[in-house]
């Protein structure tokens, strides 16, 4: 049965789908096929949640599932990423301007170097296709909190390399995660905006797993409060 409603959040781990929930009220629980998910309201407007898992296929097609049957407005990537920039520490909040698919190039490095021990021998303009936050949203949103507009990039890769993280900050990408050029690909071939909201919960370094489980809840409630903020004013 299709239903109409106004946003709609990707996740990729249940505690992720519960920061995106704790915004919500009148909550009620559904299943979309391999995917569980919510219903629920923010601010007046209709929102679905939906639990991709991990991985940019499965957050894929999450996000196209989400279309035929509720038509969203906006679909929004939510959750934690890394951030690779210095002024992205733990805690902080970022805003997708652009996405960058890094997979290939994280691919092309590893047949040269299966270690990822010394910096790739790879172009500085090496070509990643990329996804941008339409810039009308991005109007709406500066309105919103505080939060910090930064380059995404995404691949299906456990960052906690000094050595990739630096390849990556040389490449304009200043966070990282797995899903999110993933569910604005998605949106886009849906014909729908789509953004990106992340709490930073590591560095992306050696210290990568410990900073992530000690950052976890601290920066989905700070990507939640900025996703209530977001709602707000779109």
């Amino acid at each position: 049965m299709e239903e109409k409603t106004e946003i709609g959040i990707v996740c990729s781990h249940p505690r992720e789908t519960r920061g995106a929930v704790s915004i919500l009220k009148n909550v009620e629980s559904k299943q979309f096929s391999l995917f569980p998910g919510y219903t629920g309201d923010c601010g007046g407007r209709k929102c679905v949640v939906i639990e991709s898992g991990m991985g940019a296929d499965r957050a894929f097609i999450a996000a196209k599932q989400l279309v035929p049957i509720f038509h969203p407005d906006l679909i929004v990537d939510f959750g934690v990423a890394a951030g690779l920039s210095p002024s992205l520490e733990p805690g902080r909040v970022i805003l997708s301007g652009k996405v960058k698919d890094v997979s290939t190039f994280l691919k092309d490095w590893e047949r040269e170097d299966p270690f990822f021990s010394s910096l790739p021998r790879l172009p500085e303009e090496y070509p990643l296709e990329e996804v941008d936050t339409p810039e009308e949203w991005m109007e709406r949103i500066g309105r919103s909190g505080d939060m910090t507009t930064a380059v995404i990039g995404c691949a299906d890769f456990f960052l906690r390399s000094a050595i990739v993280r630096e390849a990556l900050l040389a490449r304009g990408v200043e966070a990282f995660d797995f899903e999110s050029f993933s569910v604005m690909k998605a949106s886009g071939e849906a014909g729908i905006p789509s953004l990106c909201i992340r709490g930073i919960s590591d560095r992306g370094d050696e210290s990568a797993p410990g900073e992530f489980k000690s950052n976890l809840s601290r920066a989905i409630t700070a990507a939640a409060g900025a996703l209530k903020g977001i709602i707000s004013v779109i």
